[in-house]
């Protein structure tokens, strides 16, 4: 409601990418089990719940899909209020899933895109890695459901189950 009439926003729209991973050294990076030869593995409890940044090109780790677009916004169109919906992301190889690798492609008008990707090493942004609570086993035909959220200031992405 600001713009001038006949005015563009850039960036005109922006995609999420996602991607299920297995990873156990990236699900690491979340989680303690001894220090000093103590078990402080209730300390996971307060492990972070949300997604955190890591640069995929620096970590072992095999995708467990093709990655797929989770969400999208039209900045001209769109209505950009808080919502919320359920994505299931095929499994297209077996393995352990310890998360949702994703990040963003912002198309800045019809031409240039910008993408925070793996493998976009000359950005200085990094990609996005949801962490789950617990690894859990798939299979190549097996769904990853989750939920996507965001707000006007967060997004985020909670695991629902795996559909066999």
């Amino acid at each position: 409601h600001l713009l001038k009439p006949g005015g563009i926003i850039v960036p005109q729209a922006a995609r999420l990418i996602a991607v299920p991973i297995e990873a156990p050294a990236i699900w690491q990076l979340n989680q303690v089990g001894t220090a000093c030869g103590f078990d402080v593995g209730h300390f996971n409890e307060f492990a972070t719940s949300r997604y955190f940044q890591v640069r995929m090109s620096a970590w072992a780790h095999r995708p467990l899909a093709k990655p797929q677009e989770i969400l999208s916004f039209d900045f001209m169109n769109d209505s950009l209020l808080p919502s919320e919906r359920t994505v299931e992301l095929p499994i297209d190889t077996g393995g352990t899933c310890h998360g949702v690798a994703f990040w963003f492609e912002m198309s800045l008008d019809k031409e240039c895109v910008l993408s925070n990707g793996p493998g976009e090493n000359a950005r200085h942004w990094l990609q996005a890695f949801q962490c789950f609570a617990e690894p859990s086993a798939v299979a190549a035909g097996d769904r990853l459901r989750i939920n996507v959220v965001h707000s006007d200031e967060a997004l985020f992405i909670e695991r629902l189950q795996v559909i066999q």
